[in-house]
């Protein structure tokens, strides 16, 4: 299952005893599997970046309406909701070379600065359940450290001890009474928990370079990547933070990374970086789910050159958008859950797309001013390859992407 693009492989005997071939963007059943109905009803916001700054855009599931949020200057990244859908969180530089945390109205298109400061980087925000307060990490105080702000304004407070070194991944556990996160060490990494005003820190992952911590869905697990004494590889383990018990329950032979739960807590969506030296960086990063029960790993997509990552799952469970890096074009895609039905729903020219983040449709919400109406992308359509330029390249002009949906 899955995206597929570019290549070319022996399908085994045909009919009539011979040899046949097919490309992989090739779809291989009679009748493609198509996205489920329910991306029209669904909404989200992702970044589109050029050179004259990033441009949050909300649109539907299926790309067929497109609207303005905000304008903020320079590069962003990190995309999230806060719970109630009326604002957005984001990791902006402002054109400097500082990252810091920005909050956008969602109506109003206001953008406002979260714990201001002009000598460091922020990162690593994440919402607490409530919508109150934000956790982040940030190098304020010299080395990276956890805090807490809050949304309405005031002081962060830092909240991770002075052991911890380097911190990052600040997530809150769903009741709000937890802060996960990560600490790197000059050769080991962990996985700590602490409380929202800082009591209660404490190491809890007993296997080597964890990190990536993720909350179940009924905060009782943490999903998490570790690579064991030994082992050549990372994993993805899940972590008891009351026990310290960890079971790793994926193992592609590559490096596993970054776990995303499903919504009903069954499985962990995650990032398989498999080596290819055509590929950008030495590797073409594949999304993969496994049932936390038991079982193989399951590819969501696979293409021997691109690189997918930011895999958020739709507040259903039955979609998930994620971007795909591609020969220097990156873009939004969303898909059903086991990938099949992929479509693009970001597809502006001159622009790196990124960061779709949902949120659930509100009868009462307004919508922004509509910049373009369009009908979602066929998937036999083509498209222009980026090639480099002043504004992050230029793309020939055509109206679709060149990935298909694979086998259902």
């Amino acid at each position: 299952m899955g995206l597929v693009s570019g290549c070319s492989k022996d399908s085994g005997d045909g009919a009539d005893g011979k040899k046949t071939t097919t490309t992989a963007a090739t779809v291989t059943t009679t009748k493609p599997v198509p996205l489920d109905d329910s991306a029209s009803d669904l909404e989200l916001a992702y970044l589109s970046t050029d050179a004259s700054g990033t441009t949050v855009f909300l649109t539907d599931g299926k790309g067929s309406e497109t609207d303005v949020v905000a304008k903020v200057k320079g590069r962003a990244e990190a995309l999230t909701w806060s719970p109630d859908g009326s604002k957005l969180l984001l990791d902006g530089d402002a054109g400097t070379e500082d990252f810091d945390l920005q909050v956008v109205d969602a109506e109003t298109g206001t953008v406002t600065s979260l714990a201001p400061s002009a000598t460091s980087n922020e990162g690593g925000a994440s919402w607490s359940p409530d919508g109150t307060r934000v956790a982040f990490f940030s190098n304020r105080d010299g080395g990276f450290a956890g805090y807490v702000v809050p949304v309405a304004g005031g002081d962060p407070v830092r909240v991770t001890p002075p052991e911890a070194k380097g911190v990052a991944d600040l997530v809150w556990s769903p009741a709000g009474t937890q802060l996960a996160f990560s600490t790197s060490a000059e050769v080991n990494s962990d996985v700590w928990t602490v409380a929202p005003d800082g009591s209660n820190a404490r190491k809890v992952s007993t296997v080597p370079g964890s990190t990536q911590p993720r909350w179940s869905p009924d905060g009782k697990l943490l999903a998490i990547s570790a690579q064991p004494l030994g082992a050549e590889t990372s994993g993805i383990f899940t972590l008891d933070p009351t026990t310290g018990t960890s079971e790793r329950i994926a193992d592609t032979q590559y490096h596993d990374g970054f776990p995303v739960w499903s919504v009903d807590g069954r499985s962990v969506f995650f990032v398989s970086a498999v080596p290819n030296d055509d590929a950008e960086g030495g590797s073409a990063d594949d999304l993969y789910r496994i049932d936390v029960d038991g079982g193989k790993p399951e590819a969501i997509t696979s293409d021997p050159i691109s690189i997918e990552s930011e895999l958020q799952p739709s507040p259903n469970g039955k979609l998930i958008v994620f971007s795909v890096q591609r020969l220097g074009d990156k873009e939004v895609f969303v898909a059903n859950a086991d990938g099949t039905g992929a479509i693009p729903i970001s597809r502006a020219p001159e622009r790196s797309d990124s960061w779709g983040a949902w949120r659930l449709p509100h009868p009462r919400r307004g919508r922004r001013r509509r910049v373009s109406r369009r009908r979602p992308c066929s998937t036999s359509g083509g498209r222009g390859r980026r090639t480099p330029g002043a504004a992050g390249g230029s793309r020939s002009a055509a109206p679709c992407s060149r990935r298909r949906p694979a086998a259902g």
